[in-house]
């Protein structure tokens, strides 16, 4: 009677340290089921004039229209100073669009770019982070880099009135072009800035690392 009364007590113990087992692996599961998928905006078409923001969109319309993908937070202006913005998709490297305002109401747009990591994105023509100056030149046409700016790590191209210089709709491609990694040291300087087939930028591997659409002060 005692053996029987003791093995149905250790049956007992153990269906029950099964069944604890099981409820404890469900949340895990049930959480990695949940995790949200990341978005994936560029998907949809290329940075350009109208896409993914448009140039009358204001802060506010913005931030109604992308909810939690957007937020208010502090962002570069295209001249390397810092202002308060717009951003996109923050938490998604890849993804992230920094919106910046030429007036303090934030309704009028000045710059929409590309942040340091995003490269999900393409541009007009292609053009994307890690694009030759020599492809970046055949898109466009000829156009000129002004000199070495060490913070921004790269030469800004001057693209002027080529193909990516005046796109449909009034707004212009801004790009930093910056040299491999081996080579920065190697960037030469010059004070009127250097056209794109300088012989003295052959060899830097210089290509894409910023982008931004730029809108004009209205």
């Amino acid at each position: 009677m005692r053996t029987s009364r003791l093995l149905a007590l250790v049956s007992l113990l153990v269906l029950a340290a099964c069944s604890q087992q099981k409820t404890e692996e469900q949340p895990s599961q049930s959480s990695s089921e949940a995790a949200p998928a990341q978005p994936h905006p560029a998907d949809q078409g290329a940075l350009s004039c109208d896409y993914p923001v448009a140039h009358d969109a204001t802060a506010e319309q913005l931030l109604a229209k992308y909810g939690d993908d957007a937020v208010v937070g502090l962002v570069e202006t295209p001249d390397a100073g810092t202002t308060n913005g717009v951003i996109l998709w923050r938490g998604y490297p890849r993804q992230r669009i920094e919106i910046t305002f030429w007036d303090k109401e934030q309704t009028h747009i000045r710059a929409v770019r590309l942040g340091q990591e995003a490269t999900a994105w393409k541009g007009p023509s292609g053009v994307h982070y890690g694009t030759s100056l020599e492809d970046l030149a055949s898109a466009n046409g000829a156009f000129t880099l002004d000199r070495y700016n060490w913070d921004d790590g790269g030469y800004l191209a001057d693209l002027g009135d080529g193909q990516l210089g005046k796109l449909s709709g009034g707004c212009s491609l801004s790009v930093r072009l910056a040299p491999r990694a081996d080579k920065r040291n190697d960037a030469p300087y010059g004070d009127d800035g250097f056209d794109w087939n300088d012989d003295r930028l052959a060899g830097l591997g210089l290509h894409v690392s910023r982008m931004e659409i730029d809108w004009p002060k209205s």
